[in-house]
C-alpha cells in the first residue's frame, strides 16, 4: 500500500470523536501539553528515519530524531524486522508457552552472553527477560537484594561456626574457668562497645543486657539476638545524581529527579534506601559514604590466649546503579575515574554494580554495552529499547554468572517474558547489527560527521548553543535559556519549564524535524536517529537547527509563537523585559498575583494581540497544572520614614477563570498547594511579609489553608475595606451629599467584608440599610452578622446618629425587639428587600452573582455606588450603560492606594498609573515596612483589625488615591 493509499484509508476511519479518545481516556495531561505546544500529531506511517502525518489535506514528512526515545536503532519499519514478524506469523508459532523450554529465548540469552563476553572478557552471562526498561531495572534491583541476603546468610553461618568453636572450648572447661571467661568477656565488651558500628540504642541495649548475662549460654543468646537485629536492617543502594532508571516503584527509588519520586512518597527523607552521589565526588568523600554504610556483627572467637570478642563489618549497600551515559539528564557521559572507584568499592564491600544500558546500549555508541568503552565491567547489565527493533516490547537483565543467584530465576518471573515473538525479533535485531551488512560502521561515520557539523553550528552561535554531548548515535545539543530574554510572552513557557517543548514545536511545525527534550533537562534536545541515518539527513537537521539558532539570536518572537498559534496574526514584537533581580540586601515583601483575562493578557503581550481569544485562553490553561509562582517583578520603594524595602511580585501565568475552575473542582488541593509553594518560595528569598493578591486569597480560603512559615500573611482585605469606605465617603463629599444625614445601603451585609464595611460606615452616616438575600427571621447567618455589627457600632466612640441610637438601645441584645423599635428604624434597618436601596445616597455592593442582579433603575438619583463584588453586583450590560442612561450616578470599584514619596510600581502586568497600587498591595507593603512579626490577617476580619491596618498604612505613607475603575482580579 502506498503512502497516499494509507492516508486515504486513515481519513475514512478517522472520526471527530476518535481525535479526542487518547486525550480523554489515556493521557489527559500529556495530551494537554502536546495540544498546547502543537505537538499533538497523529503519525500514521513511518519509514526509516521519517514519520508522516496529514494536516489540511496535505501530507507532511518529518525527519525523526527522537527515534522512539532511542528504541528505533534500525529505524521505522525495518524490512529485516518486518520479515521476521511475517515469518513468525507464517510459522504459526505460539504466543505464550509458560512452563516449557523456550528455545528462542535461550538462543537470545546465549547471543547476549557471547556478545558481552566478547566485549568484556567475562562471563558467561545469565539473562532474565522482561517487557520494558524499568522492569529490567526492577529485576536487577531484586537480584541485588537476593544476592545481599545470601551474602549475609553466609556471613551469619561463618560467625556461627567461629562462635561454636569458642563455645565448645568454654563449655569443656571447669565451671570456675567458664565463669572467668564470662566475666572477662563482659569487661572486654564494655571497653570496646563504643567502637562498634551500630546505632546508639542498640549499643545501649547490648551493654545493659550483657550485665544480666550470668552464664555463657545467656551471653551467646544475647549475641545472636543482637546480630539478628543487625542483619535485619534494610539494605540500601547508590545511584547517581541526575540519573534516570524508570518509573515503577523500585526504579523510581533509584531515579534522582524528586519531581518523579515525591508524589509516590519516595522524595527526600522518605527515600531512605538510596544515596545519590555526584560523579564528580572526591575520593575521600566517597570513602566516607562507603564507611558510613558499614555495620558490625559481634561474636566470641577462639584466640591464642583463650576466647575473646571479635567483630565482622559488612556494608548495608546491596548495589550501585549507573547509566554510563545519562540519557534523561541530557546525554551526560559518566567519567571513567568515577566508574573505576565505584568498581573498586563494589569489589571491596561485595555489593553488585549495575550498568543501565537501556538508552545507551545496543550499539548506539558502537558497542552492545556503552560502558565497555571504559574497560570497566559491572556485575549486571540492563538492556531494552532498541533490543526490540522498534517492534517488540522486550528487555534483558544480564548477570555475570559469578554473581548470579540461581534462586532468582525461580522467584522472579513474568507472564510475557521469554516469549517466542519478542525473542525472535530481538535475535533478528542482533543479526542485523552484527551481520556482514550491518549499518554500524557507516552509521558511526555519519555520527562523527554529525558531531563535527553540530560543533560548527555551536561555533556559529556560541551564545545560543551551550554544548554538544554524547557518543555515536546518542547525542544531545544543549541551549542557553534565551527565552527568558524574549519578553513576557515567554514567561508562561519558562515558568512551566517548557522551553524544550517550545523548541520541539518550532522544529516540528516550521522545519519538519522531530526532536524531544530530556525529561530532567528541558533545555537539551536529544538526537537519537537510526544507524541508517545519512549525511544528507544530517544536513537537513543542521539547516533546521541553523534556522532556529538564527531566530533565537535575533529574538524572533513571531518565529516561535507562530508555531503554537498557527494561522493566527502573531507579530514580531517583544514586550519589555521584566525586572526580577532581588539582592537580599533590604527587607522584602512579596505579593502573589496572576493574569486576569484575555484582555489583560493582550494588554501585556504585544505579539499576541491578534490571536483569537478562545485559543489564547485555551493555550494558557495548561500552566495551572505545570507552572509555579515565579518572580515577575522586583523593585525598591521607600516609606515616609525613609525605610527602604524590596517589593517582589510572585506571579503565575494563569487567568482568574482557570484558578476559579480549579478551585471549584475536585483538584482544589492543586491550586492551594501552588499558593503554599509560593509562600515557601517567599520564605526562601528572605521575605518578612506575603500578601495574597487577587484569586490567591479566594482559592486559599482567605489564607486559612496556608502555613505562613512564620512570616506576616495577609489577604489584603482589611485595607481594601478601608479604602472602599474612604472612597465612598470621598465620592459622597465631592457630590455635596450631607454625610451625617445620609443613608448608606450595604448589599451582602451578612458576608464578612460587607459586615465590617457596615460597622465602619455607621461611624459617618445618618442611616444604615443592611441587605441580604434571605430575610433576617429565616437566616441564622444574617442574625449573627447583624449582632456582631451592632456590638461594634455600640462600642464605637464616633459622633454619628447611627452610633448614638444603637448605643442607646442595643443593651439587652434582643435583635428582633431592637429592630422593631421605631427610633432604631430611623437609623438602622436589616432587610431582604432590594428595592430599599432606592433610599440610599451611597450603595456598597459586596454580593456576587454570576451575571449580576442589580439594574440601574434601583438606584437613587445622584447616588454613589461602590461595587466590590466579584463578579460585580450590577448586571454587565447595565455597567456599560451607566454613562449614557444614568450619568447622575458615581460608579466605581473602590479605592486605589497612593504610594509614599510619589513613587510608582513599574510593573507592566497591572494597569496601574503613576503613584498607584491596589489596596491589597498597599496592606502587604505597609506590614513589611512596619516591622511586625508573624502578623496573620487571614480568615474573617473585624472592625478593629481594619482600623489597625489603616493606622499602619497611614504611618508609613499609604493613603487613598483615585477611585478604582478596573478589576484587578
Amino acid at each position: 500500500m502506498t503512502i497516499q493509499q494509507t492516508l486515504l484509508l486513515n481519513q475514512k476511519l478517522k472520526t471527530t470523536a476518535d481525535k479526542d479518545l487518547f486525550s480523554y481516556y489515556a493521557r489527559p495531561l500529556t495530551s494537554k501539553l502536546l495540544e498546547t505546544m502543537e505537538l499533538a500529531k497523529h503519525f500514521y506511517h513511518g519509514e526509516g528515519d521519517y514519520l508522516f502525518y496529514e494536516k489540511d489535506q496535505k501530507i507532511h514528512r518529518v525527519l525523526d530524531l527522537t527515534g522512539g526515545y532511542g528504541a528505533n536503532i534500525l529505524g521505522h519499519r525495518n524490512p529485516h524486522i518486518l520479515a521476521k514478524v511475517q515469518e513468525w506469523h507464517d510459522k504459526g508459532s505460539p504466543s505464550l508457552t509458560q512452563g516449557s523450554i523456550r528455545q528462542e529465548a535461550g538462543k537470545l540469552a546465549k547471543r547476549i552472553s557471547d556478545t558481552l563476553h566478547q566485549e568484556t572478557g567475562e562471563g558467561p552471562w545469565i539473562t532474565t527477560f522482561s517487557n520494558s526498561g524499568t522492569e529490567a531495572v526492577e529485576a536487577a534491583l531484586k537480584h541485588c537484594l537476593i544476592y545481599f541476603g545470601h551474602k549475609l546468610i553466609e556471613v551469619e553461618q561463618e560467625i556461627e561456626k567461629e562462635m561454636n568453636v569458642a563455645l565448645i572450648k568454654i563449655k569443656r572447661s571447669h565451671e570456675n574457668i567458664q565463669a572467668k571467661f564470662v566475666r572477662n568477656l563482659r569487661v572486654e565488651l564494655t571497653e570496646k562497645i563504643s567502637d562498634l558500628k551500630m546505632n546508639e540504642e542498640r549499643k545501649s541495649y547490648f551493654i545493659h543486657q550483657i550485665n544480666n548475662a550470668l552464664d555463657i549460654d545467656e551471653l551467646v543468646s544475647l549475641i545472636r539476638d543482637i546480630n539478628k537485629k543487625q542483619l535485619s536492617q534494610r539494605p540500601g543502594f547508590l545511584a547517581l545524581e541526575k540519573g534516570y532508571h524508570g518509573k515503577t516503584m523500585g526504579s523510581l527509588g533509584l531515579t534522582f529527579n524528586e519531581g518523579f519520586r515525591a508524589p509516590f512518597y519516595l522524595g527526600g527523607d522518605d527515600n531512605k534506601t538510596t544515596k545519590f552521589i555526584s560523579q564528580y565526588i572526591d575520593q575521600l568523600s566517597f570513602e566516607k559514604i562507603i564507611e558510613d554504610s558499614k555495620q558490625d556483627l559481634i561474636f566470641i572467637s577462639e584466640t591464642p590466649n583463650g576466647v575473646g570478642w571479635a567483630k565482622h563489618s559488612f556494608s548495608l549497600l546491596a548495589g550501585a546503579f549507573v547509566e554510563p551515559i545519562q540519557g534523561e539528564a541530557g546525554v551526560l557521559p559518566v567519567n571513567t575515574p568515577f566508574l573505576a572507584l565505584l568498581k573498586k568499592f563494589s569489589l571491596q564491600e561485595d555489593f553488585l554494580l549495575v550498568f543501565d544500558e537501556i538508552q545507551a546500549g545496543m550499539y548506539r555508541t558502537g558497542k552492545m554495552a556503552s560502558g565497555t568503552h571504559t574497560d570497566i565491567t559491572p556485575d549486571i547489565y540492563t538492556f531494552s529499547k532498541s533490543l526490540g527493533g522498534g517492534i517488540a516490547k522486550i528487555a534483558a537483565t544480564s548477570i555475570n554468572n559469578r554473581k548470579y543467584v540461581e534462586d532468582f530465576g525461580f522467584l522472579h518471573t513474568s507472564t510475557f517474558s521469554d516469549d517466542y515473538f519478542s525473542s525472535s525479533v530481538a535475535l533478528e535485531v542482533l543479526n542485523v547489527l552484527q551481520g556482514e551488512n550491518s549499518p554500524l560502521t557507516e552509521g558511526l561515520k555519519t555520527a562523527d560527521f554529525m558531531v563535527a557539523r553540530l560543533e560548527w553550528l555551536r561555533s556559529k552561535y556560541p551564545n545560543i548553543i551551550k554544548e554538544i554531548r554524547g557518543k555515536g548515535m546518542m547525542l544531545a545539543i544543549e541551549f542557553y535559556d534565551i527565552f527568558k530574554e524574549m519578553g513576557f510572552e515567554f514567561k508562561t513557557i519558562c515558568d512551566s519549564n517548557m522551553q524544550g517543548y517550545m523548541m520541539a514545536s518550532v522544529l516540528l511545525n516550521h522545519e519538519n524535524i522531530r526532536m524531544s527534550p530530556s525529561l530532567s533537562n528541558n533545555l537539551t534536545l536529544r538526537i537519537a536517529p537510526s544507524l541508517y541515518f545519512t549525511i544528507i539527513q544530517v544536513e537537513e537537521l543542521i539547516q533546521a537547527l541553523d534556522n532556529m539558532g538564527r531566530a533565537l539570536n535575533e529574538r524572533n518572537v513571531a518565529y516561535f509563537l507562530s508555531s503554537i498559534y498557527p494561522g493566527e496574526a502573531v507579530t514580531n514584537e517583544m514586550t519589555d523585559a521584566l525586572k526580577t533581580e532581588v539582592t537580599g540586601e533590604r527587607p522584602i515583601s512579596v505579593f502573589l498575583c496572576h493574569l486576569i483575562d484575555e484582555a489583560h493578557i493582550k494588554k501585556v503581550t504585544k505579539s499576541l494581540k491578534g490571536v483569537q481569544g478562545e485559543r489564547l485562553l485555551r493555550k494558557l490553561a495548561l500552566p495551572k497544572d505545570l507552572a509555579e509562582f515565579e518572580i515577575y517583578h522586583a523593585q525598591t520603594i521607600v516609606d515616609n520614614n525613609g525605610v527602604e524595602m524590596d517589593v517582589v511580585m510572585l506571579g503565575i501565568p494563569v487567568t482568574s477563570e482557570e484558578l476559579k475552575k480549579t478551585f471549584t473542582s475536585r483538584n482544589k488541593y492543586k491550586v492551594v498547594q501552588k499558593v503554599q509553594n509560593a509562600v515557601d518560595f517567599a520564605k526562601e528569598i528572605g521575605a518578612s511579609t506575603v500578601g495574597l493578591g487577587q484569586f490567591t486569597s479566594i482559592v486559599s480560603g482567605n489564607g486559612l489553608y496556608l502555613n505562613s512559615r512564620g512570616m506576616n500573611l495577609t489577604t489584603g482585605n482589611a485595607y481594601t475595606i478601608s479604602l472602599t469606605v474612604q472612597s465612598a465617603i470621598r465620592s459622597a463629599e465631592e457630590k455635596n451629599i450631607d454625610l451625617k444625614n445620609s443613608t448608606v445601603a450595604l448589599i451582602g451585609a451578612a458576608g464578612n467584608i460587607m459586615s465590617v464595611a457596615t460597622s465602619l460606615m455607621a461611624d459617618h452616616v445618618g442611616k444604615v440599610i443592611m441587605l441580604h438575600h434571605s430575610p433576617l427571621e429565616s437566616s441564622l447567618k444574617y442574625q449573627e452578622a447583624t449582632k456582631r455589627i451592632l456590638d461594634e457600632i455600640a462600642a464605637s466612640k464616633a459622633d454619628s446618629k447611627v452610633v448614638e441610637i444603637v448605643s442607646k438601645h442595643w443593651k439587652d441584645r434582643d435583635l428582633l425587639k431592637f429592630l422593631n423599635n421605631e427610633e432604631v428604624k430611623e437609623v438602622f434597618v436589616a432587610s431582604a428587600d432590594i428595592t430599599q436601596i432606592k433610599e440610599a445616597d451611597m450603595v456598597l455592593c459586596g454580593a456576587s452573582a454570576s451575571n449580576g442582579f442589580l439594574s440601574l433603575d434601583l438606584f437613587k438619583q445622584n447616588a454613589v455606588v461602590v461595587d466590590v463584588a466579584v463578579p460585580p453586583s450590577i448586571k454587565p450590560e447595565m455597567i456599560a450603560k451607566i454613562e449614557s442612561e444614568r450619568p447622575d450616578l458615581t460608579y466605581h470599584l473602590g479605592g486605589v492606594a497612593s504610594i509614599p514619596q510619589d513613587q510608582s510600581l513599574n510593573f507592566i502586568v497591572f494597569p496601574l498609573g503613576h503613584n498607584e497600587c491596589y489596596a491589597c498591595m498597599a496592606e502587604t507593603f505597609s506590614l513589611g515596612f512596619s516591622g511586625k512579626k508573624n502578623f496573620l490577617n487571614i480568615g474573617d476580619l473585624s472592625k478593629d483589625i481594619v482600623m489597625e491596618v489603616q493606622d499602619i498604612s497611614k504611618s508609613v505613607g499609604f493613603t487613598l488615591g483615585k477611585v478604582k475603575t478596573k478589576s484587578s482580579l
